[in-house]
């Protein structure tokens, strides 16, 4: 840093080199002034690598918009057909009077039989 402040205070006295001023005021212009060089320099750094950044920067690209996720209803069908059945099935809930039992189906079939 201290060598910039020198380098700018260099070109201030160089710059004032052909004012017609005393050695003290040419001293205190050069002090003052440098500064103000070094400040001046920086400012025209920033602004020579901002616009050489924005010549020579590869445009940006866009963001890819995110995949779409399209909503469908299911294509899955349900079998809703009854089985066929072949006889008679019993029913959990039937009564126990809605079919005789095995012992009286039989005892009764025995009777009536009659020889021939």
């Amino acid at each position: 840093m201290l060598a910039c402040l020198l380098a700018s205070a260099l070109a201030a006295y160089l710059a004032l080199r052909g004012a017609t001023l005393s050695r003290w005021a040419h001293f205190v212009l050069t002090t003052m002034l440098a500064p103000l060089v070094l400040l001046g320099a920086v400012v025209a750094a920033l602004v020579l690598s901002v616009l050489l950044s924005v010549l020579y920067e590869r445009p940006a690209e866009p963001p890819e918009p995110p995949p779409r996720v399209e909503r469908t209803v299911p294509t899955t069908t349900f079998d809703r057909t009854v089985p066929v059945t072949t006889g008679p099935t019993a029913s959990p809930t039937a009564s126990p009077t809605a079919s005789p039992s095995p012992s009286a189906t039989t005892s009764a079939s025995a009777g009536a039989r009659t020889p021939r």
